[in-house]
């Protein structure tokens, strides 16, 4: 009891984690998503883990010859080597990592407005759909999520006169630019802003702070890429060039970027992490949270609402100048942004009467529970998943464990036909991890093989030749045998050399 007494906001803190864990691990085991992106992933960090294969650089971004940092490679490694790599665990830990952005958040509002403002931001992390689908991703763009929050700690410490708080924002900025290549530009801007903001801050920032800040703004998120860029002829530096210049990458007119802002952003994002309601009642709302806080900045004449504002509405004009197709994980970065916008508001409404405060707070939970019961058993309306909805790893391993059943012994070849076709890193990453671990071996290729196996994907009429078209490539030495099983979407097929 002593402890209760002591400690209340830390305890209620770690309520609302337990409870975010909770919400963002149920039923992951069954419906973890694991595609060729995971597979090419995790084939990576396997290399890492147990051949010593280290890494400059992450992921292909969308753009040619441009990638991502390595930052989530490394970050998988204790659970990788805990686990032998299993899946299941390396997400849970990253839902972990993400449930520990109600901390986070907490201290960026609490710094930016008031202890309340971080509570009630903490609450609404805590059960907002966005943020919980976000968890249950298997990559590195989540990353961002507890990063920004602490980036924009540090942030308001440091416009609160804290020095040495410009050494966290640089870490912060450094660690997000390794998440994803689009971070690090969008980020450098908004702090070049936020910097021309409060340059007096700067000017008076302390010689030594200023010089290892400076370093660890230049090195941290760069340092790996520039040794890249001098071992393969400056490849990324050209291509960001490219972008830039319009040379690369795929452009949009002025008309394309709004509408595609509108049915990213406010059709999905604003929805799906503020207001679960009809997209006109959430985009009104969520112009009224940015009133409340235009309102508040004038009255009070205050950096916090400030800093928030550039946090907002800097992405929108960054995607009108690149000209770039915007996707729903760009937006992941801006999801505190846009909790903390709310729990502006919110405490705005509870100075008013508590009630009405109160009230908000009750309705944004059971609007997101709705939502989250409705949408997480069927795993629908999940961003990162739209184009296959029902393949899960548990129906995956189903289909290996039937393999292996029925070639009994005999050397086998296998072959999927998965979205996207002619990519089955996933597979070949789940043979190794989880068939030779429960096996003992693994596929060989099709000319020491025995037996075939080919996995077939439920598609749509529209597909239906292009896989026949595939499937005949693949079986033309061999002859249909049987049907091994169907497990979810995935069928398996059996074939024997002519």
């Amino acid at each position: 009891m002593v402890f209760v007494k002591k400690y209340p906001t830390l305890l209620f803190l770690t309520l609302l984690f337990c409870i975010g864990f909770f919400l963002r691990f149920y039923l992951l085991p069954s419906h973890l998503f694991f595609g060729p992106e995971q597979g090419t992933d995790f084939l990576v960090i396997r290399d890492i883990a147990y051949h010593h294969k280290l890494t400059l650089i992450g992921p292909k971004t969308d753009i040619q010859g441009i990638f991502h940092g390595p930052l989530y490679y490394y970050f998988s490694l204790p659970a990788v080597y805990l686990s032998h790599g299993n899946p299941i665990a390396v997400g849970a830990f990253f839902v972990l990592l993400n449930a520990l952005t109600v901390y986070f958040l907490f201290l960026a509002g609490k710094e930016l407005f008031n202890q309340r403002v971080g509570l009630l931001a903490s609450i609404f992390f805590t059960f907002s759909y966005e943020a919980i689908i976000a968890a249950r991703w298997l990559s590195s763009q989540p990353l961002a999520l507890p990063l920004v929050s602490l980036l924009f700690y540090f942030l308001a410490r440091f416009g609160k006169g804290h020095q040495k708080a410009l050494i966290g924002v640089a870490i912060c900025f450094g660690l997000i630019s390794q998440v994803q290549f689009l971070n690090f530009i969008l980020f450098s801007l908004l702090l070049f802003v936020l910097g021309i903001i409060c340059w007096k801050k700067l000017l008076h920032t302390s010689k030594k702070i200023f010089f290892v800040s400076a370093c660890l703004f230049g090195l941290l998120p760069t340092a790996n890429f520039f040794a890249f860029d001098i071992r393969h002829q400056f490849l990324i530096s050209k291509n960001i060039l490219n972008l830039f210049t319009h040379h690369t990458g795929y452009y949009l007119t002025v008309g394309e970027i709004i509408a595609s802002f509108q049915r990213v952003f406010l059709n999905h994002v604003v929805v799906n992490t503020l207001f679960p309601l009809q997209t006109y009642v959430s985009t009104l709302l969520f112009l009224v949270c940015l009133l409340f806080l235009a309102i508040g900045r004038w009255k009070a004449q205050k950096r916090c609402e400030v800093i928030l504002f550039v946090w907002l509405l800097l992405p929108f004009l960054f995607f009108l100048v690149l000209k770039h197709e915007i996707l729903t994980h760009y937006f992941l970065p801006l999801l505190p942004a846009l909790l903390l916008l709310l729990a502006y508001t919110v405490d705005v409404l509870w100075k008013k009467t508590y009630l009405l405060g109160i009230g908000c707070i009750a309705l944004f939970i059971i609007l997101h529970l709705h939502f989250y019961l409705t949408n997480i058993p069927q795993n629908t309306n999940i961003f990162f998943q739209s184009t296959q909805e029902k393949l899960f790893l548990s129906d995956q391993k189903k289909a290996i464990d039937a393999i292996y059943r029925t070639s009994n012994s005999q050397p086998f070849a296998f072959d999927a036909y998965t979205i996207p076709y002619n990519n089955s890193q996933g597979w070949d990453y789940l043979f190794w991890q989880y068939g030779h671990s429960t096996y003992g071996k693994e596929p060989q290729a099709a000319s020491g093989a025995i037996l075939l196996f080919l996995v077939e994907q439920q598609v749509d009429k529209d597909q239906d030749k292009l896989q026949q078209f595939w499937i005949n490539q693949r079986i033309q030495n061999w002859h249909f045998v049987r049907t091994i099983g169907t497990f979810g979407i995935l069928r398996v097929n059996e074939y024997a050399k002519n």
